[in-house]
């Protein structure tokens, strides 16, 4: 298990961004980081869930047919001066 905790320059450099944006994701909530004195840090585990979080969704089969559901509650059209 890696112990390592990363510093946002660190990061910023390992995710290729700028450290103001490694410091947005942590403002944000997206990144975790824990705070040492006024030093910043970011365990490894937390960069691994973070990546994992940001992964594109899988890409639906060609075979899987493309169906739209219906909302269970039906839809009403209502206007001032409509003949509806």
């Amino acid at each position: 298990m890696d112990e390592r905790a990363y510093t946002p320059d660190e990061v910023a450099q390992i995710f290729q961004i700028s450290k103001h944006t490694v410091y947005e994701l942590i403002k944000r909530g997206e990144l975790q980081a824990f705070k040492i004195g006024n030093k910043m840090r970011i365990e490894h585990i937390d960069l691994e869930r973070y990546k994992e979080s940001m992964k594109a969704p899988a890409k639906k089969s060609a075979d899987a047919p493309n169906v739209i559901s219906m909302p269970a509650v039906p839809i009403r059209l209502s206007g001032s001066h409509d003949f509806l």
